[in-house]
């Protein structure tokens, strides 16, 4: 269990405090990434899908797709023996990150910091909802992209002046 801190926490109208205990499962939806979750303290009927921000709960996130890497191995087996030869993408979840797989990224999401470091959230070709990569491995990976990422990103202010010489 990973008790959230504050930030990770959602007041309710009627003035219950919802703390997330774990994710149970993510989906994609109208091209936005929805986790379904389990509150601290509360029963499984209050279980529900809600948009995280990557920045803000990147622990909780990490976490759950640490577990569903390491669920995933077990899946694939069982898939595979109970397969009728058939290709499909639910036999390549979990098989490791988007790059490991073998798959090209296409954007960077977004950018997160947790104890184990700078993290990226990377979608991937093919892969419906965005996968955290460490910095160092996306970095290697998709060096071009990292920097775009960044540029695309930063404002100059000038007090009023133009800019010269930045062309």
């Amino acid at each position: 269990m990973s008790e959230m801190k504050d930030n990770n926490k959602s007041k309710d109208p009627g003035s219950q405090e919802f703390v997330i205990e774990k994710i149970l499962d993510q989906r994609l939806r109208n091209d936005k990434v929805e986790y379904y979750i389990k509150w601290k303290s509360h029963c499984k009927s209050k279980n529900s899908w809600k948009e995280l921000d990557p920045l803000a709960f990147a622990n909780v996130i990490e976490q759950f797709q640490l577990k569903r890497i390491e669920k995933a191995p077990k899946k694939a087996a069982s898939k595979a023996s109970n397969s009728d030869g058939g290709n499909s993408l639910d036999g390549q979840t979990g098989m490791g990150n988007g790059f490991q797989r073998g798959l090209e990224a296409l954007e960077i999401c977004g950018v997160a910091y947790n104890n184990t470091g700078l993290m990226y959230l990377i979608r991937f070709e093919g892969g419906a909802e965005p996968e955290l990569i460490p910095a160092k491995v996306a970095k290697t990976k998709i060096p071009q992209m990292v920097i775009q990422y960044y540029e695309s990103r930063t404002t100059w202010e000038s007090d009023g002046e133009k800019l010269k010489n930045l062309k």
